[in-house]
């Protein structure tokens, strides 16, 4: 069991929530980065035996404020997770915000984000017989972060594999209702 944390900006956000989950996680990383945090965490059922970030060199802009990516020192976190004798890499990441889907100044650092994370997913995958990214993408299927990001990393979208519910649990059709954009997870087994 996991638990993968997004928007723990704060250490005192991360230290409560570990607070009130160590009984059933009792393993946790905390990814610092950036001015604010990169807002990242990870927590486990089981043994984090190694822990890893990789920060994106494109993270929006300093001067809009309003929209704090930057200021986030977002990128990707890997916890590489015992279980039973085997290794799984789990990797989580946020990538930037899609603030007007219309006109998205922000499509090109979503791409260069995806392929990052995709080629760091790609080198970091050594021994691990699964490797699970969950995050915030800001993407839907056919999007072109989404298209480069499983096709780099050679990931497959577990949603996408049939799964009878919507993306985050939640039925398909509440997909298009006015909200943030679907959180994805992708999964491979070798």
């Amino acid at each position: 069991m996991w638990f993968r944390c997004r928007k723990c900006g704060q250490r005192q956000d991360y230290q409560y929530i570990k607070s009130q989950t160590e009984l059933v996680l009792p393993y946790s990383h905390y990814f610092y980065s950036g001015v604010v945090g990169s807002g990242l965490c990870v927590l486990s059922a089981y043994p984090i035996t190694a822990a890893f970030f990789h920060a994106w060199s494109v993270n929006g802009y300093v001067h809009r404020i309003q929209h704090g990516d930057w200021f986030g020192g977002k990128g990707v976190g890997l916890c590489r997770i015992a279980i039973q004798g085997h290794t799984i890499n789990f990797y989580t990441a946020h990538l930037h915000a899609e603030y007007n889907r219309q006109s998205d100044e922000y499509m090109a650092h979503r791409v260069i984000q995806a392929f990052d994370t995709a080629q760091f997913i790609q080198q970091t995958r050594s021994d691990s017989v699964v490797q699970i990214l969950a995050g915030d993408l800001n993407t839907e299927p056919g999007d072109l972060a989404y298209r480069v990001l499983l096709s780099t990393s050679q990931l497959r979208d577990a949603y996408q594999k049939g799964a009878p519910h919507g993306t985050n649990e939640s039925p398909p059709e509440s997909l298009h209702e006015p909200r943030e954009p679907p959180n994805h997870s992708r999964w491979q087994k070798d």
